[in-house]
């Protein structure tokens, strides 16, 4: 799934992403992974990395401004609803924290490999 919204940020068709000795390449940037085919994004501690805000707000129409023209990420937090996964830093990284973090990533890389 972050590959296919970095995709989509980068104007690039789902046809021109694909996996050549061990680099993602999505159009004319690449995105060198690790020895298993294995993104090796940066998840420090702690996260919430970037800005969380709450659904409610949203709906009220009160986050227009903070979010405009921005890549939203919708999870949830609540207790019990949450979806967790295991990374190098941490035992319960929020589902919605690690797409951010992965496409954070992929981003900075296809920008770092355009400049070079």
């Amino acid at each position: 799934m972050s590959v296919t919204v970095a995709a989509h940020l980068c104007n690039t068709p789902l046809s021109e992403v694909y996996l050549k000795n061990p680099t993602l390449h999505i159009g004319p940037g690449k995105v060198p992974l690790g020895k298993c085919a294995t993104l090796k994004p940066d998840f420090g501690k702690p996260f919430r990395k970037y800005k969380h805000f709450s659904y409610s707000d949203l709906l009220r129409g009160k986050l227009e401004k903070e979010i405009n023209g921005r890549l939203v990420i919708v999870g949830s937090n609540a207790s019990g609803l949450s979806s967790y996964f295991v990374t190098e830093t941490s035992n319960r990284y929020p589902h919605s924290e690690v797409l951010a973090v992965n496409i954070d990533h992929i981003l900075r890389t296809l920008l770092h490999s355009s400049r070079q």
